[in-house]
């Protein structure tokens, strides 16, 4: 399992926005967002103590911005920090945490293993150097960052798990997309469906769809396929175009992809996550709260600002039609026999 938080911090915010807005997810799922208003939204229960560590780390990091200006390590202009933060689990305890940051699209770095014994996180500087002897020898903040990823997210995630088992009924339904093309080679998708993250549904570059594992030998895979082939291959397309348009901005791409996921968990929120790939590097994010940004070394080479405001809209219309095809697969399997199909539409249903 992993635990991921999103966010950014401004040092000085301008009008219609909030100083800091992020997002928090298990697994891909968000449970915690907070947004220009500067309010949790949609929190899970057992982790109402997170928020309030988040602002408080925010807090630290734009006070860390406004020193750099006043110590004239960056300039007194608006100043934006991007991170994130991944703590991964394997049952019982925490294998890896990290902090990657990127400030003003420009400089990027990255903490990562923290050592319990001289309490300083390894670190990674990709393009950062003359600001990150601000970050290195701050040791209160290499605390407050090991305390948050590896104590508070611990506590949280175990939290989160419980919920899960002692409601089993609760279903998570997504399908993830993914198109690309390398070179002058033929273009290439894939497309999988998870059901309470378990993948049940396949459909590649050559037309192939099948249901398999322990979920498919439950489901009639030829009846799905045959009717889902026409939808799924829309939404393929529909990616395609964003794809070919990122290609107008970013000349001699050698492999350019997106992946989009939506997905929704019983009752809650529609949540979605599109992330684009240049030569299998990561460049773009946009997530649920509508946030946009692109970062690290590839990010750099970028103008962040032009891409994200010109993709934001056509990401969204995206992400909409992508959100019908999902509603369409869940009503799609009604109209066949329903005793044969009553597993599938048993969970779908739940969405």
């Amino acid at each position: 399992h992993s635990l991921s938080c999103n966010f950014i911090v401004r040092s000085h915010p301008k009008a219609g926005e909030h100083w800091c807005e992020g997002q928090c997810s298990v697994d891909g799922v968000p449970f915690l967002q907070y947004s220009k208003q500067g309010k949790e939204v949609n929190a899970t229960k057992g982790c109402a103590d997170l928020y309030p560590k988040l602002k408080d780390t925010g807090k630290e990091l734009r006070t860390l911005l406004l020193h750099m200006e006043k110590e004239a390590v960056l300039t007194r202009d608006y100043h934006n920090l991007q991170g994130t933060m991944v703590s991964q689990y394997k049952p019982g305890q925490l294998i890896d945490a990290s902090w990657n940051f990127t400030i003003d699209e420009k400089y990027s770095f990255c903490f990562i293993r923290y050592n319990q014994n001289n309490k300083k996180w390894e670190v990674i500087n990709y393009n950062a150097t003359g600001i990150l002897e601000q970050w290195e020898n701050n040791a209160e903040l290499a605390q407050d960052l090991a305390t948050l990823s590896m104590g508070d997210s611990d506590h949280c995630l175990k939290e989160i798990l419980k919920h899960k088992k002692e409601t089993p009924d609760a279903a998570s339904l997504c399908y993830s997309f993914t198109v690309g093309k390398s070179g002058s080679g033929p273009w290439w998708h894939k497309v999988q469906g998870q059901l309470n993250e378990e993948t049940f549904l396949s459909y590649n570059s050559i037309n192939n769809c099948y249901v398999f594992g322990v979920l498919g030998n439950r489901l009639n895979a030829t009846k799905i396929c045959d009717k889902q082939v026409d939808t799924l291959k829309d939404g393929v397309d529909l990616l395609k175009q964003q794809v070919i348009r990122m290609n107008n901005i970013i000349r001699d791409a050698a492999s350019l992809c997106y992946s989009l996921t939506v997905g929704k968990s019983g009752s809650g929120p529609w949540w979605h996550k599109v992330q684009g790939q240049l030569n299998e590097e990561t460049f773009l994010s946009y997530n649920s709260i509508n946030n946009c940004h692109v970062f690290g070394v590839l990010g750099n080479r970028l103008n962040a600002t032009k891409i994200c405001d010109k993709q934001v809209d056509t990401l969204k219309d995206g992400v909409d039609q992508i959100k019908q095809q999902v509603i369409h697969m869940k009503q799609e399997p009604r109209r066949t026999d329903p005793g044969f199909l009553q597993p599938l539409k048993r969970c779908i249903s739940l969405l």
